[in-house]
């Protein structure tokens, strides 16, 4: 999981690899603290 700070580049690029990445950037989750953002990670 990525919030908006992250650059959609590096988001584009850990995708191309094969990672599962969850990009928060235009849904109801952008935002929120990073605390949450990793809690919601984690799960």
């Amino acid at each position: 999981m990525v919030d908006e700070n992250i650059p959609k580049m590096t988001t584009n690029t850990l995708l191309e690899l094969g990672h599962n990445v969850l990009d928060i950037r235009g849904t109801e989750f952008e935002g929120i603290p990073d605390n949450q953002v990793w809690q919601m990670a984690q799960e």
